[in-house]
């Protein structure tokens, strides 16, 4: 009887708590959550606790019922006989043991329902993609942060971050949105892994992300923002064939005691603005003298503490308001430009690009690609001994054109440069990337000559330097070529931006 009166009193505690704690989560949380299925599953967890706390209270009544019954039974005269008292001990036992069994099962199903509405919840508070901390996460994280510290410490000071991946856009219009996405992912990556346990990142919103730190002051902030800035800024992204260099710029402040939401928020969109103003890839943080560049990353000055303090909404205080910033914004700085020499036009090749609009095209993405510090290569490939007599009609014309775009991507960009001539060029492919893609297409080269009549291909690739237009690619890619005629045809020329070396087909 002991044992069913603690279960009992552990079964209804629980029931107790979880109405206490989780239900009106779940109510405040139904009204904020962006996905429907989260809500969905934590109010059909809510339901099924409900319907588990009904069907144990009847039958908790049930069984007081029962008990009832049975006490009157003992003080009857009848249970004189021994038999009879017998029988009701043994009453009483089979309805508590039936009454344990219907508790244990309430209390596995209260811990399953429990643990289904914590995983919801938890969800509710991730970014699908990244797998960092939510917006909605964020936001409850620095308001209970700003709550929970009366700013009586000023010792310590808690700072907000947000990061704006450089030209964003750029990868989605060049790439595509599922590079994009991978962008975004890797970066989220790479804040993560930096960050460890001793502070708190999460995605903004977007292409935007925040990280919320805490320290012995905001120089000292500023330090490790920087750092964390150019840490995820180094990064090489790989993905699929792609070798991308993401950077990003950050605004940084400190968050006052007393603060709103959106006043720090909006505080450290003014860094991060300055930041893009002043050309991107860089910080702007507030301090007590105003707007300042972030300082250099790994720099001793101010000192990086050797163990920085870790960051919890309970326990992070805040520092004191800076003035109001009286730096003026600095200016832009123009992008150079170089002039190239005017390039002849030539017979557009079945689908792909003439001249003049590949030029058109190439020139502006050339320039997203240098601001991005992006790696690119192209290459050329000529069919020699492919005569106008041999191919009058352009048909064996076009099945090297379609066996060249078969070896390529969607994004690359073809070019039909002169008569029996392509110019492919690969955005995010490094050197080494483009001669694989060059080694692939050489592998088809013997089938296609038994039912195309040329001698064989002719290649030269480059990369492509940070300051290349698209007259003076052309140039390099044309002049390698022709030394490209001279070669067995088990090489191809290579120019690395420097000088010229010969290479043999793997």
């Amino acid at each position: 009887m002991i044992e069913f009166l603690c279960i009992l009193m552990g079964v209804v505690a629980g029931i107790t708590v979880v109405g206490a704690l989780l239900l009106p989560r779940l109510e405040r949380r139904d009204g904020e959550a962006k996905d429907e299925k989260d809500a969905e599953s934590i109010m059909g967890s809510a339901d099924q606790l409900q319907l588990i706390s009904n069907r144990l209270a009847a039958n908790v009544s049930a069984h007081n019922a029962k008990m009832g019954a049975i006490s009157q039974s003992i003080s009857s005269p009848d249970l004189a006989q021994p038999e009879r008292l017998v029988a009701a001990i043994n009453e009483i036992f089979s309805a508590n043991q039936a009454m344990q069994s219907q508790l244990e099962l309430a209390q596995r199903q209260i811990k399953q329902q429990t643990r289904l509405i914590e995983q919801a919840s938890q969800q509710a508070r991730t970014d699908v993609l990244t797998g960092l901390a939510n917006r909605r996460a964020l936001d409850e994280f620095v308001n209970n942060s700003i709550q929970t510290n009366d700013g009586e410490d000023n010792t310590s000071c808690l700072g907000l971050v947000l990061f704006d991946i450089d030209h964003f856009k750029s990868f989605n219009d060049t790439y595509g949105h599922i590079t994009g996405d991978a962008v975004l992912s890797s970066f989220a990556k790479s804040l993560a892994q930096w960050c460890g346990d001793e502070c708190y990142p999460a995605r903004y919103g977007g292409e935007e992300f925040a990280v919320v730190f805490t320290d012995s002051s905001l120089e000292n902030i500023a330090q490790r923002a920087a750092n964390l800035r150019h840490f995820a800024s180094s990064q090489m992204i790989q993905h699929e064939d792609l070798e991308l260099n993401v950077t990003a710029s950050a605004g940084l402040c400190a968050i006052q005691p007393g603060d709103q939401l959106s006043s720090a928020y909006e505080r450290a969109d003014e860094g991060l603005y300055r930041s893009k103003k002043n050309g991107r890839n860089q910080g702007f943080w507030l301090s007590h003298d105003g707007w300042l560049p972030f300082p250099q990353a790994g720099s001793s000055n101010p000192k990086t503490p050797a163990k920085p303090q870790k960051t919890t909404a309970s326990s992070a205080p805040v520092c004191s308001p800076p003035p109001e910033p009286k730096a003026p914004e600095p200016a832009p700085v123009p992008a150079p430009t170089i002039e190239g020499p005017t390039i002849q036009t030539v017979p557009l090749s079945e689908d792909v690009l003439d001249l003049g609009n590949f030029t058109e095209r190439l020139e502006p993405n050339l320039k997203k690609w240098n601001s991005g510090d992006l790696p690119v290569s192209a290459f050329m490939v000529e069919a020699l001994g492919l005569t106008a007599e041999k191919d009058p009609a352009g048909e064996h014309w076009s099945k090297i054109v379609a066996t060249v775009q078969r070896n390529v991507r969607g994004i690359d960009i073809l070019c039909a440069y002169r008569p029996n001539t392509l110019c492919v060029v690969l955005p995010g492919c490094s050197l080494d990337a483009g001669i694989e893609r060059v080694n692939q297409i050489k592998e088809c080269e013997s089938k296609l000559r038994t039912k195309t009549p040329f001698d064989n291909f002719a290649f030269s690739i480059c990369k492509i330097s940070c300051l290349e237009n698209a007259p003076g690619l052309l140039n390099r890619l044309e002049a390698a070529l022709d030394e490209a005629h001279d070669l067995k045809p088990t090489e191809f020329v290579v120019h690395n931006g420097d000088s010229v070396s010969y290479r043999d087909f793997e």
